[in-house]
């Protein structure tokens, strides 16, 4: 009997049979691809903004501020109770009944309240300050990278409500002078240690200003 033989030319791997895309990734724009802080001074109307998405947006609510205001969504007052929520949304994604375009976490520096008082509660410690060898920060903004990575699946825009602080800065040229002339800036109320990488997790920052046009309140989103 002939034995049969393989050509090599077809028995040839290519990178698409290892599984390998030749495609270029193209950038979202989707609404729902997206993760964004929406930051403003307090009373500005951040929350009522975000609430007019009505039954399309699921408020998880961090802290008990919307007596007031009409939300859909849940009540969560630890780290414990948003992970477990964030997980039944996962669920409801699994089984195609997730109906949101929109996922809210409101206040966000409640957010990162719980996670700071999970880490410090796992090496027992008062603070994350108090836990040696800044192992307690490095634990800190890993938790909050892992957390916001997990919602990559939800099929939703994650919205982080923060409110702004305002800080001095030094001018161009004047970084390095004693007294160098300052001006003053608008920015996310975070610390020092996590805003610069915060930022990088998120894909926009909305910044709501408010002022007067004549004696009429108004606002702009920047």
């Amino acid at each position: 009997m002939p034995v049969e033989t393989v050509s090599l030319e077809n028995a040839r791997l290519t990178l698409e049979k290892l599984g390998f895309s030749l495609e270029a990734k193209e950038p979202s724009t989707r609404w729902i691809d997206q993760k964004s802080i929406l930051c403003g001074v307090p009373k500005c109307g951040k929350s009522n903004l975000l609430a007019q998405a009505g039954a399309s947006n699921f408020f998880i609510r961090l802290a008990p501020e919307f007596t007031n205001l009409k939300t859909f969504g849940v009540d969560c007052r630890d780290l414990g109770e948003v992970e477990s929520v964030v997980g039944r949304l996962l669920q409801a994604n699994t089984q195609k009944a997730f109906i949101w375009d929109t996922i809210t976490f409101d206040p966000g520096d409640r957010l990162l309240d719980f996670i700071a008082e999970a880490v410090s509660e796992h090496y027992e410690a008062d603070s994350i300050g108090d836990i040696p060898h800044g192992k307690g920060w490095s634990a800190y903004k890993l938790k909050i990278r892992s957390f916001v990575y997990s919602l990559e699946p939800l099929p939703a825009h994650k919205f982080f409500v923060f409110h702004t602080q305002t800080r001095e800065y030094p001018e161009a040229g004047q970084e390095h002078e004693k007294n160098p002339k300052t001006y003053p800036k608008e920015i996310v109320a975070l610390s020092e240690k996590t805003e610069s990488v915060f930022a990088k997790w998120v894909d926009s920052i909305f910044h709501i200003k408010t002022g007067y046009v004549g004696d009429k309140e108004a606002r702009v989103i920047l």
